[in-house]
């Protein structure tokens, strides 16, 4: 499984699960390493579900109204006790 180093902040969980240059370099060494399509795709699909909290940020930083402060209100985050 990846690991992901204390030095990288939220932004590269960002761009892991959503820059198609990093998804595309993970492809191709995927490729490489000789996994096939459905591998892959379990690849990307087990990302999202392990990083569900850096999903949920991306969510509220996108759709989510910032306060006076810059922060997002705990509204906005709402939907993560739910589920």
């Amino acid at each position: 499984m990846r690991t992901q180093s204390p030095a990288e902040p939220h932004a590269s969980l960002r761009s892991r699960l959503t820059d198609h240059h990093d998804i595309a370099a993970r492809v191709a060494l995927l490729r490489a390493d000789g996994h096939g399509e459905l591998s892959i795709w379990r690849y990307f699909l087990d990302s999202f579900v392990v990083d569900l909290d850096a999903l949920s940020l991306i969510m509220a930083e996108l759709f989510g109204r910032k306060d006076a402060s810059g922060a997002t209100p705990a509204a906005a985050l709402g939907y993560r006790e739910a589920a």
